[in-house]
């Protein structure tokens, strides 16, 4: 079946983004998991919904998860990065990753955080029009709903994300839209 709709993610997201979901319920700690409610902790058979509401209300999670993550991606970026004998155009990127003063030590930690939750995680390098220093942009395993690549050279030619964007809708209100973004 061929998708025809942009935002429809592909066949190859639908196949994590279960794990992706629970990873990123544990990582939300009980509050995600609880509100998960029937995904993560099923009724039991003869159970009635009041006392599995009450079994839920009562469940903690211990969220070893995260205090795991936090633990392996301080370590190696506990130390800035250091790079010798550079370009100085190499020197002024490192030191400005994001376009918005991120560093390399910074970046990579962030990434690695990412990578030790969802196993996988995209950098997206791109150039302003102007000609000014490139920036690279974290993606996250979820958000990345189809990528292609060409057989041949296993270039990348196509690229669809999905952003979450938090877009203002009354003075003192605020609502979470996604966009997807296609890049050839």
């Amino acid at each position: 079946m061929a998708i025809q709709n942009v935002a429809e993610p592909g066949p190859r997201w639908q196949a994590i983004s279960s794990d992706l979901d629970l990873t990123h319920d544990l990582m939300g700690g009980t509050r995600n998991m609880r509100q998960a409610g029937l995904k993560w902790l099923p009724k039991e058979h003869s159970e009635s919904w009041e006392a599995w509401r009450g079994r839920l209300n009562r469940s903690v999670l211990f969220n070893g998860l995260a205090r795991t993550i936090a633990a392996l991606s301080g370590r190696p970026f506990g130390q800035d990065v250091m790079v010798k004998h550079a370009h100085p155009r190499i020197e002024a990127f490192i030191k400005n990753m994001d376009g918005k003063g991120c560093s390399l030590t910074t970046f990579a930690g962030h990434m690695l955080r990412l990578m030790l939750r969802d196993g996988l995680v995209y950098v997206a390098v791109d150039a302003r029009p102007d000609g000014d220093m490139p920036y690279c942009v974290l993606v996250e395993a979820s958000q990345m709903i189809g990528l292609r690549r060409d057989p041949d050279t296993n270039a990348i030619t196509q690229a669809r994300i999905r952003e979450r964007i938090l877009t203002q809708t009354g003075q003192f209100s605020d609502e979470v839209i996604f966009e997807v973004g296609v890049s050839f």
